[in-house]
């Protein structure tokens, strides 16, 4: 529900930028408050999140 008061308030381009750095934020509250430890693993899936979510925002781009 709330990620259709945001597409409402901003518009469904601008949310789904945003829907992108969702997992970057997580992971760096996460690095600070809990202690996460980075590694090769996890940034390499953090690189891989990022370019899927990329793709998927530019082809609705495209589309549109």
């Amino acid at each position: 529900m709330n990620n259709l008061k945001l597409i409402g308030k901003i518009g469904a381009d601008r949310a789904a930028y945003a829907t992108m750095l969702f997992p970057v934020v997580a992971l760096g509250i996460s690095t600070v408050y809990e202690g996460y430890q980075w590694s090769v693993h996890s940034l390499i899936g953090m690189v891989l999140v990022l370019i899927g979510n990329g793709l998927v925002v530019n082809k609705r781009a495209l589309l549109n």
